[in-house]
């Protein structure tokens, strides 16, 4: 599942990936996967993926970016991915992000 925001005025393509599925150069890196935040040129693309980076790691897994309601903040929920037994299921609370320099963050 892919999704494109806006926020704070900068596009933004969000997906998730598993390091089984990411390129070798990726893996090479360490990377467990997880969610990851691509710079966009605007809503419709181009996407940089090769500029993406891992707002989470792979504790989480099909992320979507939410609007508040009563502050209007961007906040993060994700299905927890695994879990010291395996795999969970469960959905995540709500996590602020912002931008951290180029990088999403989750706060």
């Amino acid at each position: 599942m892919t999704q494109v925001e806006v926020i704070d005025g900068r596009p933004v393509l969000l997906f998730s990936c598993l390091a089984e599925h990411a390129s070798a150069d990726r893996r090479a890196t360490g990377t467990t996967g997880g969610v990851w935040a691509a710079p966009a040129g605007g809503p419709l693309g181009p996407f940089d993926i090769a500029a993406a980076e891992p707002v989470t790691d792979d504790r989480c897994y099909s992320g979507r970016l939410i609007r508040r309601r009563s502050d209007g903040r961007w906040v993060l929920l994700a299905f927890h991915n695994r879990g010291e037994d395996g795999f969970v299921g469960d959905i995540s609370d709500p996590r602020p992000v912002a931008w951290d320099g180029k990088r999403l963050s989750v706060l």
